[in-house]
């Protein structure tokens, strides 16, 4: 609702407020231009009743009361990267343009923030990567997109050209190339029975199955076929995501099926016929996560990170992220002949264009590319031959705990490892957190302590003892708070 008028030959609007209140204002137009001025009454009459939306009082909304509304928005539809766009957009663009209305703003100003973007440092010193620099862009630009959407602004002050964004690439241009394991890094490191059988299929699927994290901590039973032919078949279609902590689709939008690697295959058989029912303490069904917790729930992400550096770190390999398995597999596979278009068909999924659309590749064809990759897992990685080594039972309270972040209390104790003429040798790097005590029924009774209380180091090896019927020798790494034994780093009992 509103009007043109012209006075002293330039033109005028005339509106309603979001108060209710008329308000007169200059169009910037000469008499004449009546189209011109209509249009912006109509934008003006728009952007007030979006601004009402959004709940502003004077129906001129500035850019940080509409960040306010628009992240609400994207919280509320579950967008997983919400909470990682409050952040980067709170830090980065709120300090330059928050107290500026929304309609002020133009591409001369996103230009300027990119440029300061470029210049400023983070927190360790360093300036963002150019990567960074562009996530930062493309949040800021979908917000100002979807005020486009809200009719609060005519068009989008982010069009930045192609030289304005720093481009692609890496910080440090030697990284990636390190990014990867080798042949005989990967071999050690699933065949290394000192870490714990479901951390090793964990690191199986995510290599040899060219996982993600998510794809592979939600896999169930009923999603691989071991009957498939020439090899088995893993239905790919879903990930667990780490941020929303719910099931969705996987990444690329397009499910896939993937070969079963020979080694894999072997894995899977050993894990599902033993490895995971002495975890779970019962025979796993169709609709049971392949590799769960200990509780039978999804994996934690940063607990999963923590674990691999703990056994690459025993190994006496360097550290490395959990997705550079999966690049692992593709680096190998296509080191051992297999067709690029081939193996990116069964790492990703089609890509949605019109060809892959009509395309349906025989399964002997994806499952020739996976071949590629060879592996031998035959024999463990850490030889215990010539020792009395001992394997310990699954006692949910007594195998290794991940750090709680949260709780302070709670430190590694991913260290288990067993072997010695002695007894059995446990390796302890912190004291920890004993929860769920007795519920296991490989523990007796002798056990059953109160859960959740922390327990004396000394205590604890005891009472291990009496389940197991034999002496313990402790071999400390870390510091055991009370526990410590200034004469040396062995406890005997």
């Amino acid at each position: 609702m509103g009007s043109v008028y012209a006075k002293k030959g330039r033109l005028y609007l005339s509106y309603k407020d979001a108060n209710g209140k008329w308000r007169s204002e200059s169009a910037k137009l000469p008499a004449g231009e009546e189209k011109a001025a209509k249009k912006k009454l109509a934008e003006k009459v728009a952007e007030v009743a979006a601004g009402l939306r959004i709940g502003s009082t004077d129906g001129k909304t500035t850019v940080r009361q509409y960040f306010l509304h628009w992240i609400e928005t994207r919280k509320s539809q579950g967008i997983a990267s919400a909470k990682d766009d409050e952040t980067r957009i709170k830090l980065h663009v709120l300090p330059e343009l928050g107290n500026m209305l929304m309609s002020d703003v133009r591409p001369r100003h996103i230009r300027d923030l990119i440029r300061k973007l470029r210049q400023k440092k983070s927190e360790r010193g360093t300036p963002f990567a150019p990567r960074s620099v562009r996530h930062f862009y493309a949040i800021t630009r979908r917000m100002f997109q979807d005020a486009v959407v809200d009719e609060l602004i005519a068009a989008t002050p982010c069009v930045l050209k192609r030289h304005d964004l720093p481009k692609k690439i890496d910080q440090d241009p030697n990284w990636r190339s390190t990014a990867t394991f080798t042949r005989e890094e990967l071999e050690a490191l699933l065949g290394d029975e000192r870490s714990p059988e479901e951390r090793r299929m964990l690191y199986g699927l995510m290599s040899l199955g060219s996982m993600r994290f998510g794809e592979a901590v939600a896999r169930r039973w009923r999603d691989y076929d071991s009957e498939a032919k020439p090899l088995g078949k893993m239905r790919i279609t879903s990930s667990f995501c780490v941020k929303t902590h719910k099931e969705k689709s996987v990444k690329t939008q397009s499910p896939r099926e993937m070969p079963v690697h020979p080694a894999l295959a072997n894995m899977l058989k050993a894990w599902r016929e033993e490895g995971w029912q002495e975890m779970l303490d019962r025979k796993p069904k169709p609709e049971d996560l392949i590799v769960p917790s200990s509780t039978g729930s999804f994996r934690n992400v940063n607990r999963g990170l923590h674990n691999l550096h703990y056994d690459l770190k025993r190994l006496g390999q360097r550290k490395r992220r959990q997705h550079d398995l999966r690049r692992t597999f593709i680096t190998l596979a296509r080191a051992g002949g297999a067709r690029p278009d081939i193996l990116k068909w069964a790492t990703h999924g089609p890509s949605g264009d019109i060809i892959d659309i009509y395309t349906s590749l025989p399964w002997e064809t994806l499952c020739e590319a996976v071949a590629c990759l060879k592996i031998e897992l035959g024999q463990s990685a850490v030889s215990t031959e010539n020792s009395s080594t001992v394997r310990v039972p699954f006692l949910p309270s007594f195998y290794p705990q991940i750090p709680d972040t949260k709780n302070p209390e709670v430190s590694d104790t991913s260290g288990l490892s067993v072997g010695g003429a002695d007894g059995i040798r446990i390796r302890i790097v912190d004291p920890f957190l004993v929860s769920d005590v007795g519920k296991s029924a490989s523990a007796s009774n002798s056990v059953a302590m109160a859960t959740h209380r922390r327990f004396n180091l000394k205590q604890l090896v005891v009472e291990l003892a009496k389940v197991l019927g034999q002496r313990i020798i402790i071999v400390q790494t870390g510091s055991c708070s009370d526990d410590k034994d200034e004469s040396g780093d062995e406890f005997q009992f």
